[in-house]
């Protein structure tokens, strides 16, 4: 933890140097009344769709080199549902969203580049109802959509798109109330810069108005964002210093709550029904961002006994699961068998039994249950990735890079995936193979160095294929350019 944070602190610097050095010429003539150009100002339509993926992807990369994004394939599969339920009624569709959860406890979510919207846990787990998380999320597709963030960014910075994603990331990280590094840089040069990425009240508006219409298309109640508005107020309601960082960088008016209010009454009354895997997965990431599992498990187990919970069956499994992380095997299995016993064929209880096997190095039989699982569920992302890993544990690898290959063409690949994809061709002898699905699994992580070193060893140290010559040296001189206009930071050479 000390060397994380030493290894934060250092990357800091050098990014608030580039901050003073780039950022200072468009801020001087920054005026927050006149931030947002006219939709036919001369100076051009935002970024091209080209640069904003660029841009997303390179923001991507330095944030995961910064911070811990969930990386728990049921709750990232939770979440992108959600996301996409809610985006597919939005009347233009020009993004493709990708949703992400960070450990984080602040309350807070952000919108960034291309389409990615990242949620802190601390914000899900704040939430009573999976309608007051689906306005967030909702919230945030807005302003992806309506170019909020996009506009401001054409308007005020100047700059290489790697470096631009750098400093999106450096700002929206000390506004998340974060590493302290990051909150160093906002209260210099970056405090300014945050003007930029604070979205306007006109901005606030609007994406409150397109926010509750996907709400109401999406089946849930047109009230879930006055809902959440007033959590915020219950929660502030002791003074700014106590403020959720929602707060700060989405300012909330009496005004706004008010025409949110408005809005949602224009609409026909729904019932606030939150679904099964919104508790199972928030009781489930609960556990999983505990420094104590032991202990959350015995305030679960409290609670549960108590019957203090917003649903029964979502507490047991949260329960189950804090017991599987604080090391009881036999007290996680008790809790899921009941599960089990009223619902043999939901996948999430399966799942979870299936974790408990593998904790118990019963590789082989945590297999099959994912494996007979599928047969119910087919194509369940999540559960075919679960028996990916189970299959590398069980010493078959060739079944797992079957598995995961057809992964890669059906989601968004994931750093962990070609982690995988790695372990699966070295276990197989493919030594190529190996070292560029690890390359990747770097450059996605934002080590871009390390990636090229990983190049370098499949086309120096093995026997690589005339196709497979040409290819990395394609992409190691792709990776060379990139690295050449980015953010120099230390980090980015070691893991």
């Amino acid at each position: 933890m000390k060397h994380s944070q030493q290894r934060a602190h250092y990357s800091a610097g050098i990014l608030l140097a580039v901050l003073l050095a780039l950022t200072l010429p468009a801020l001087a003539d920054f005026n927050p009344a006149t931030a947002l150009p006219e939709m036919g100002d001369a100076a051009g339509a935002y970024l091209s769709p080209a640069e904003e993926k660029q841009l997303g992807r390179e923001f991507m990369r330095e944030l995961r080199r910064s911070v811990k994004i969930i990386d728990d394939p049921e709750i990232e599969l939770y979440v992108q549902n959600l996301g996409q339920r809610l985006a597919s009624y939005l009347k233009n569709q020009n993004y493709e969203y990708k949703f992400f959860v960070i450990d984080n406890p602040a309350i807070n979510a952000f919108a960034a580049p291309d389409g990615y919207i990242g949620i802190n846990s601390g914000l899900i787990l704040a939430t009573q109802s999976e309608g007051e998380l689906a306005s967030v999320i909702a919230h945030e597709i807005a302003h992806i959509n309506q170019h909020h963030l996009a506009r401001q960014l054409e308007h005020g910075f100047k700059t290489s798109l790697p470096t631009l994603a750098a400093i999106i990331a450096a700002v929206l990280l000390s506004s998340q109330g974060g590493d302290a590094s990051y909150a160093a840089i906002s209260a210099g040069v970056a405090g300014s810069a945050q003007m930029q990425l604070n979205f306007t009240r006109a901005n606030e508006q609007e994406a409150d108005r397109v926010g509750i219409q996907l709400l109401a298309g999406a089946g849930f109640s047109p009230y879930g964002m006055t809902e959440f508005f007033s959590l915020l107020q219950q929660r502030s309601k002791y003074g700014e210093s106590a403020a959720p960082e929602f707060l700060r960088t989405h300012p909330l008016t009496i005004s706004r709550i008010s025409d949110s209010m408005s809005r949602a009454e224009q609409y026909p009354h729904q019932e606030d029904t939150s679904s099964l895997n919104y508790h199972f997965m928030r009781q489930r990431l609960q556990a999983a961002t505990s420094s104590n599992p032991a202990a959350t498990a015995s305030d679960m187990s409290q609670l549960l006994a108590e019957q203090q919970y917003l649903n029964e069956y979502g507490q047991r499994y949260g329960l189950a699961y804090a017991l599987l992380l604080g090391g009881d095997l036999k007290g996680a299995e008790e809790q899921i068998n009941k599960l089990i016993s009223d619902d043999q064929d939901r996948a999430t209880y399966q799942s979870l039994r299936a974790e408990i096997a593998q904790a118990r190095r019963d590789f082989a039989g945590a297999a099959k249950i994912y494996d007979e699982v599928l047969k119910i569920h087919p194509g369940n992302k999540w559960l075919t990735l679960r028996l990916a890993e189970a299959l590398l544990h069980n010493d078959q690898p060739a079944q797992a890079r079957t598995l995961l290959y057809g992964i890669f063409r059906e989601r968004e690949t994931t750093p962990h995936i070609y982690k995988l994809l790695a372990q699966s061709e070295n276990a197989l002898g493919s030594q190529v193979e190996a070292h560029l699905s690890l390359a990747e699994y770097y450059y996605l992580s934002g080590y871009t160095v390390k990636a090229i070193e990983q190049l370098e060893l499949a086309l120096n140290q093995y026997q690589p294929t005339d196709t497979q010559s040409d290819y990395l040296k394609k992409r190691i001189e792709q990776l060379k350019a990139e690295l050449i206009i980015e953010t120099p930071a230390p980090d980015r050479y070691t893991r």
